[in-house]
């Protein structure tokens, strides 16, 4: 049978809840809520995100680190991803998260992903807007999206603060950035950091609200906002948010809490992390409103 995008069959598509994320994010827009977009870091974290997003009926993104993709590699991950997204008939996209690397972000796509963040923000601007271009359109060969970014969004624990620019100058260098890429969809620096906050951050809305009127928006550092926070980022455009910090200290914590309690079965541990994971998912899937929105 002929492989089409991704290098699914077309029988296999036909079996596929799944929607690429362009639509995912064109639904989430019309529909006025945002993708949960959960990091996860093996197969049981995965398990648990696509398990708990089928029983509240809400698409998800799964997304990977380069670190986490590097250590299980990308073919094994998209096993998996494909196997569990089939078990539970969820609708999801398995996500390239923070990818500097166009070589590796290829690969990914190659085995058979269908988005990543291509992070530029290493780069000089000029050359950044180049080399997202490039990645944008290999991508676009293999039928897969791009998400771009070239502000660098900081760490809760960095104590710098960004750099501040002219507003109007900030605003033609993301424009143009938008109008040479093409990319599918931008993460810019709204005010949060990546990490846990403990402190709710001056989250430029207005800003979200200006640029969802032109491109997806999504919003980094979500973990540790409060749910109000979120709901507001969401009226304001926000179609994706990343929850990373948020899963790991929830799937830690279920392991000291297992440790503590001295229990020795390997098995309890993992409905232990699991059902707490799981928990946690849904509760940001009604939070961000895309609970029931699966078709």
């Amino acid at each position: 049978m002929p492989l089409t995008a991704f290098g699914f069959t077309d029988e296999e598509k036909r079996d596929m809840p799944v929607a690429w994320l362009r639509e995912l994010l064109d639904n989430a827009s019309s529909g006025g809520y945002a993708l949960p977009a959960f990091n996860v870091v093996d197969e049981l974290s995965m398990d648990s995100v696509l398990s708990s997003a089928a029983l509240a009926r809400s698409p998800v993104v799964v997304q990977v680190s380069v670190r986490t993709a590097k250590f299980w590699t990308p073919n094994f991950l998209r096993a998996t991803f494909e196997a569990k997204r089939k078990l539970h008939g969820t609708t999801a996209v398995l996500h390239l998260d923070h990818c500097g690397e166009p070589a590796f972000l290829l690969s990914c796509l190659d085995s058979g992903w269908h988005s990543a963040l291509f992070d530029s923000s290493h780069l000089p601007y000029e050359e950044g807007v180049r080399a997202t271009r490039r990645v944008v359109e290999e991508a676009g060969r293999r039928g897969a999206a791009i998400e771009g970014e070239f502000e660098r969004i900081r760490r809760v624990d960095d104590p710098s603060s960004n750099t501040a620019e002219d507003t109007a100058a900030q605003h033609h260098s993301t424009l143009s950035f938008l109008d040479r890429t093409g990319v599918h969809c931008f993460s810019p620096d709204l005010g949060t950091r990546h990490g846990m906050h403990t402190e709710e951050p001056a989250v430029d809305y207005g800003r979200a609200r200006e640029l969802s009127a032109r491109v997806p928006v999504v919003l980094h550092g979500g973990s540790g906002l409060s749910d109000a926070c979120l709901r507001k980022a969401v009226d304001s455009g926000v179609t994706k948010v990343n929850l990373s910090s948020v899963l790991k200290e929830t799937y830690v914590a279920a392991v000291h809490a297992f440790v503590h309690a001295s229990r020795t079965e390997p098995l309890d541990l993992v409905s232990t992390a699991h059902g707490r994971i799981g928990a946690l998912c849904r509760h940001y899937a009604e939070v961000l409103g895309s609970a029931g929105q699966s078709r």
